[in-house]
């Protein structure tokens, strides 16, 4: 009888916590919370933690979901052929951030410690995209291309969503929010729990893998998308799944990169996530898997461009099976003050 009224107090406290939660994150999946036990040989609820599920799926209605259909991804032309040679894009560790202090700062909101901090920074892995409705935008793209894109002499990867990202495990893509305001919801979200835990049974939380979904306003003009793989050691849940073929080991590969060791960045290591190619025999449903419709190289080239286009076809073909759409970004006109007269359009179309 005892263990039945304890037992009803906590589903009360569990069920306002959860609607206070979701008035601060609305559309969040608040099910996944699990019981502490054990008290003296007797079940006692005494401790309830809530965490976010590896099921992208869960964060589907909530505001930690994206839902266009194509992101772009600026890059330089090393890195293209890296990409298409391995069949695979990199994500990096967030010691890899170009702000190191982008994630220690929010993860101060929810009072983690260096253990955590540094696990979180070991094992969360994000790749970089912007929102597809950057290349409508001619100065916003331009201050992007001097950004990310080698000042012109870079490319960009559209790419395609080619599976469907509510049956990804481990892995949740999102448009970064920029500025304090957002963050505040996690302050807020802390003076609700600390209010809560005035009385048993207590309440914990690991939200750790949305803080990557967050940046300073300085960097809004990015409008960037984030893909993270999330496998901390010291996570709330269930592990990070490992897949094996042939009983070889096939995901994840995560790898560190020497060229990274030369910029005193010794921590920094990566993920390889597969591109779609027409040779693949089949894809794991929980891994996202992206594919490229367009290559669009920098304004910065002139006498190289037909050599580029060349090159770069051919070697799509051998390696992803197909050719996407490869041109030359229209602000070379910009750039080079040229006028329809005096240039040439060069475009492969994807075959």
């Amino acid at each position: 009888m005892e263990d039945s009224v304890e037992r009803s107090k906590v589903d009360l406290k569990i069920e306002k916590f959860k609607k206070e939660v979701l008035t601060l994150l609305p559309g969040l999946d608040t099910s996944f919370l699990k019981y502490g036990t054990i008290s003296g040989g007797l079940d006692r609820f005494f401790e309830v933690h809530f965490f976010i599920p590896p099921e992208n799926r869960n964060l589907s209605n909530s505001p930690y979901s994206y839902n266009g259909k194509s992101v772009v991804h600026f890059s330089n032309i090393l890195a293209l052929n890296s990409i298409l040679q391995e069949k695979s894009i990199r994500l990096y560790n967030l010691h890899n951030l170009n702000d190191p202090r982008e994630f220690t700062f929010s993860s101060k909101i929810f009072g983690l410690n260096e253990v955590l901090i540094n696990d979180a920074k070991d094992n969360i892995f994000l790749l970089s995209l912007c929102e597809r409705g950057i290349l409508a935008d001619i100065k916003n793209e331009f201050n992007l291309w001097r950004l990310y894109g080698q000042n012109g002499k870079g490319v960009i990867l559209v790419f395609s969503i080619f599976n469907n990202p509510l049956l990804w495990r481990d892995f949740h893509i999102s448009k970064v929010f920029y500025g304090s305001n957002k963050r505040d919801v996690f302050k807020r979200l802390i003076d609700l729990i600390n209010e809560f835990n005035k009385t048993k049974p207590t309440i914990s939380v690991d939200f750790g893998k949305l803080i990557a979904f967050h940046k300073s306003r300085l960097f809004e003009l990015e409008k960037e998308v984030r893909i993270i793989y999330d496998r901390r050691k010291k996570r709330a849940g269930s592990h990070s799944r490992t897949f094996y073929k042939d009983d070889k080991q096939v995901f994840p590969i995560i790898e560190p990169d020497l060229s990274k060791l030369l910029e005193n960045k010794d921590k920094v290591q990566y993920l390889k996530m597969p591109l779609y190619t027409t040779e693949s025999e089949s894809y794991e449903l929980e891994i996202p898997v992206l594919k490229i419709e367009q290559i669009i190289i920098g304004y910065n080239y002139i006498e190289e461009v037909p050599k580029l286009l060349k090159t770069i076809s051919d070697l799509c073909k051998i390696k992803l099976g197909y050719i996407p759409t490869i041109k030359q970004t229209r602000l070379k006109n910009y750039y080079w003050d040229l006028n329809k007269n005096q240039l040439l359009t060069r475009t492969i179309k994807g075959s």
